[in-house]
């Protein structure tokens, strides 16, 4: 059987800002599931910024609360490209440059990967670190030339981002952008010049032309 808790995270979940008006009145808990995520990640995750400000008024979860990977409401917002959420966590004082465990990604990474250019620019306003390294020493552009995302790469390089960082392997985000076959990012980084060094050479000793 479903416990209150429980009945509060799927309410949350779901967007039902009845219930979960309900719920709150009746002082349940809001205690995370076994993933570390309680009803204000799941709101957070799903895009209803009434229900994680409902949480957030009621004080009943930090706002940079995280999941059992060391993700914030934020990270999950972003990911999803809740634009609106993502601004209120934001106004509400999210950390935009919160780093979960697993990756090392900040939320902004989670957005640039996922293709969300609108929240990317978002992010990047309310000052999150365009050229923050991950795990692998990729930045957020990386990701981006990784997956593909035209306009996000066009957004980060307007937010600062360099496209001169190497990561791990010593892949700039055009050698990035080439080993995955994204020609549209390619021209958008080499439209960069000179600040994008297109004769540079990873740890093979390869440039993206070589790629």
């Amino acid at each position: 059987m479903l416990s209150q808790a429980g009945k509060l995270r799927l309410a949350a979940a779901r967007g039902d800002v009845g219930q979960v008006g309900e719920l709150i009145r009746a002082k349940v808990p809001v205690t995370p599931d076994q993933e570390g995520r309680s009803a204000f990640h799941h709101a957070a995750a799903c895009g209803h910024t009434q229900i994680v400000k409902m949480i957030l008024d009621n004080q009943l979860s930090p706002v940079n609360q995280t999941d059992a990977g060391g993700k914030t409401a934020l990270h999950l917002a972003a990911a999803a490209g809740h634009m609106q959420c993502t601004q209120v966590l934001i106004s509400l004082g999210a950390d935009v440059n919160h780093r979960e465990r697993l990756n090392m990604n900040s939320p902004l990474h989670e957005a640039a990967f996922s293709g969300f250019s609108m929240t990317v620019d978002i992010l990047c306003r309310a000052g999150s670190d365009a050229n923050a390294s991950n795990r692998q020493q990729s930045t957020p552009l990386h990701l981006s030339a990784q997956a593909g995302h035209n306009q996000c790469a066009r957004v980060l390089l307007c937010g600062g981002s360099s496209p001169a960082l190497p990561n791990t392997y010593g892949d700039s985000p055009l050698h990035t952008a080439c080993r995955y076959g994204h020609a549209g990012v390619s021209r958008i980084l080499l439209s960069a010049h000179p600040l994008t060094p297109v004769n540079m050479r990873n740890k093979n000793g390869d440039t993206a032309l070589h790629i």
